[in-house]
């Protein structure tokens, strides 16, 4: 392992926060190291003006039971000094000071 640079974090009703960019636009992200995938939530997406689509061959399964999957394209995702431009899913979940978890990404620097 190495260092890729710092990133503050803030602690929000027990969830550890990150301030990113999508699409240029600052948000705050959920760091979540047990998470297989990135999310953006759809309440944000609409905030960010965001296409979505239906992802076909996911389903999504939480506490509250099961929800459909869609999908969005970001042009730009950055995180403290990583940057990438990952497909993601996105799941219905209530808003909070965040608009997204970032769980497992490829980034580049």
């Amino acid at each position: 392992m190495f260092k890729i640079a710092d990133l503050p974090v803030r602690v929000v009703r027990n969830k550890l926060i990150a301030d990113g960019t999508i699409n240029g636009q600052k948000t705050g992200i959920v760091l979540d190291t047990g998470s297989m995938m990135t999310l953006i939530l759809r309440p944000a997406t609409d905030r960010l003006g965001l296409q979505r689509q239906e992802a076909r061959g996911y389903r999504i399964f939480g506490i509250g039971g099961e929800t459909k999957a869609e999908s969005v394209l970001i042009d730009d995702f950055r995180i403290g000094a990583c940057t990438g431009n990952p497909h993601t899913l996105i799941t219905e979940r209530p808003a909070g000071s965040y608009s997204g978890v970032l769980g497992r990404l490829e980034a580049s620097s």
